[in-house]
């Protein structure tokens, strides 16, 4: 059997169009298929650039939380420092104040006194005691 160059040709047409028809259809999927994923990925890479952007914005509130927060620390030892100072004023002050209202409560009773027995030593109540 010997055959011509294109004898087949005209048999095999129909079958060889129709497998290339295929096998292009086929890779018009794989590249549709290609782009899918292209433009899946390129999703993907936007959203964790959003997630990245959103992790550095987090970080920068999160370094301005911890500064806050030592500046708030050391402003609440200066307040517990000062308050301490304020508390020791005025229990000092208090304390002026109970003795001269104390030293004010004996002069009085002492003047008094000395309107009643009848002079600075008191003699008429020393007297009256004596006898």
């Amino acid at each position: 059997m010997s055959a011509n160059a294109y004898g087949f040709n005209s048999d095999f047409k129909h079958v060889i169009k129709s497998k290339i028809n295929t096998h292009l259809s086929t890779g018009n999927g794989n590249q549709n298929k290609t782009a899918e994923i292209h433009d899946e990925m390129g999703q993907v890479i936007s959203v964790m650039e959003r997630n990245i952007d959103t992790l550095i914005d987090n970080n920068e509130t999160i370094e301005n939380l911890v500064t806050k927060s030592e500046h708030l620390d050391q402003e609440a030892l200066l307040f517990k420092f000062k308050a301490k100072e304020v508390n020791n004023k005025n229990c000092c002050q208090n304390y002026k104040w109970s003795c001269i209202v104390f030293l004010i409560i004996v002069v009085i009773i002492y003047v008094a006194l000395v309107f009643a027995c009848g002079g600075l030593f008191l003699h008429n109540c020393v007297d009256a005691v004596k006898n």
